[in-house]
C-alpha cells in the first residue's frame, strides 16, 4: 500500500497533510515509478519497514511512502 502525501500551497494550509492510501498492484504509473526507486527502508517495528520516495517530474511533486511488512508479504506470497 502506499501513502501518497499532498501539501501543495492554495487549497491546504502549509502545515496540513492529506493521505492517501493505495494498494500497489494496480497500474499506476507513479506507484510502478516508486517502487522502482532503491533506497533504505526504516525499521518502525518488529513487523514494519517504510521508506519515502519523493517524485518529481517537473509539473509535480509527489511525496510516497511505502511501507513493507515482511511477515504479511510472506503470507500473501504462500496464498497467491
Amino acid at each position: 500500500m502506499r501513502c501518497r502525501a499532498n501539501s501543495s500551497g492554495t487549497a491546504i494550509s502549509a502545515d496540513a497533510r492529506r493521505f492517501i492510501g493505495e494498494k500497489l498492484r494496480g497500474d499506476s504509473k507513479e506507484a510502478t515509478a516508486a517502487l522502482a526507486r532503491q533506497g533504505h527502508y526504516h525499521v518502525v517495528a518488529h513487523n514494519l519497514r517504510v521508506n519515502e520516495v519523493v517524485i518529481d517530474d517537473g509539473a509535480a511533486r509527489d511525496r510516497f511512502v511505502i511501507c513493507h511488512n515482511p511477515e504479511e508479504a510472506t503470507r500473501g506470497a504462500a496464498v497467491r
